[in-house]
């Protein structure tokens, strides 16, 4: 047989769901910033760098702080949510999801 959730789980996990949407938000947000300050960098250029340059090689100021924001975002994702939905499942999911939020807000 395959394990189902009841309604009153679902309804339990709701809090922790809508956390989890909140930090995908955050995610794509990050990610967006990440490309629009690359646009933003090749438009107002003084010295004329290459898009690979701008793209791939981001060494001071707004690329490389857009680049470490959304790279550290997709490093700390996994071990994040997979610790929060355990906790969840097992433990809490109302706490669970103050948790994430914490998380969000920090």
């Amino acid at each position: 047989k395959m394990a189902v959730l009841s309604d009153a789980e679902i309804a339990r996990l709701r809090p922790l769901t809508h956390a989890t949407a909140w930090y995908f938000l955050l995610f794509y947000a990050f990610m967006m910033f990440q490309s629009f300050a690359k646009l933003y960098i090749l438009a107002t250029q003084k010295d004329k760098k290459s898009l690979r340059e701008v793209k791939y090689e981001s060494k001071k100021g707004l690329d490389l702080m857009s680049d470490r924001t959304f790279l550290n975002m997709v490093e700390q994702c996994p071990p994040c949510l997979f610790s929060v939905w355990i906790y969840g499942l097992v433990v809490d999911p109302a706490k669970a999801a103050n948790l994430l939020y914490a998380y969000i807000a920090f």
